[in-house]
């Protein structure tokens, strides 16, 4: 599959508020308002016993994984929004952040496909990175941002990148989970490397892309020899870096959240 980007614009007091809730209250809220059966699905991880999956249109399941030889059992949790179960009952947030990050981003997919939930937007999901390369690129070139602003898109860039390469030159800088402005920080993202813009890094970063786009730019590849699977022709990359710009463009067309935050997951 090769290493893609999932990334939502998320209201964040809202949806602190939303995982001050039980986890059984979440999960049932996923099975009763999810629209995608399959990617809608979040499945989280219950310590010493196994995972509990919230299937729309389905039901909360549990897969017990025995320590023996025994095999596993799937049973369905009935009410779990009122069930006194220890993982059911605590706090959702507390799940998401003693887990990895593959919980919020499971339940971020989710919950950007949830009738009635006007907190969390999906962004982009499964693209390559190789057009970040070709943006930076143009952008350097077309000396519309000054050294300071510069730097500035670039980092944050970075702060979605965690450290993989684009096909441009980025200078270094050392990203981890401490480095982000967020309530919701999992304990770790090993496997799924997080990046997170702040309300003003989202702004500064809409504003920036919609002064390149007034340059009626005209993309290419990058110019690093490292660049993987990517458009082939120049006018495919020309398009594929507008479209990409238009999907991040839409944070700055979300109306009523008290304070943004754009959350990224880049495989690792």
């Amino acid at each position: 599959m090769g290493v893609r980007i999932e990334a939502y614009a998320v209201d964040v007091p809202a949806l602190v508020d939303f995982l001050a809730q039980p986890v059984g209250s979440v999960l049932q809220y996923v099975v009763d308002h999810g629209t995608d059966r399959e990617a809608g699905a979040v499945s989280w991880w219950e310590p010493d016993r196994g995972p509990v999956r919230a299937v729309p249109g389905d039901a909360v399941l549990r897969t017990t994984i025995p320590r023996s030889a025994s095999p596993s059992r799937r049973e369905d949790i009935p009410n779990p929004a009122s069930s006194c179960d220890l993982f059911l009952a605590r706090a959702a947030s507390e799940h998401v952040r003693e887990e990895s990050s593959d919980a919020l981003r499971s339940l971020l997919r989710a919950l950007s496909g949830c009738t009635g939930i006007g907190f969390v937007k999906r962004i982009t999901s499964g693209y390559r990175r190789w057009w970040i390369g070709s943006l930076l690129d143009f952008t350097e070139k077309s000396g519309l941002l000054t050294p300071e602003e510069l730097a500035r898109f670039a980092l944050n860039w970075q702060k979605v990148l965690r450290g993989y390469k684009c096909g441009s030159m980025l200078p270094h800088a050392e990203i981890d989970l401490k480095s982000f402005d967020f309530p919701l920080i999992p304990s770790d993202d090993r496997g799924l490397w997080m990046g997170v813009w702040t309300e003003d890094e989202a702004r500064f970063m809409i504003d920036r892309l919609g002064r390149i786009l007034t340059l009626g730019p005209r993309f290419k590849a990058p110019p690093l020899p490292e660049v993987g699977i990517a458009p082939e022709s120049d006018d495919d990359w020309n398009e594929w870096v507008h479209g990409m710009i238009r999907e991040f463009m839409t944070i700055g067309d979300i109306r009523g959240f008290s304070r943004l935050a754009m959350v990224s997951f880049i495989d690792s």
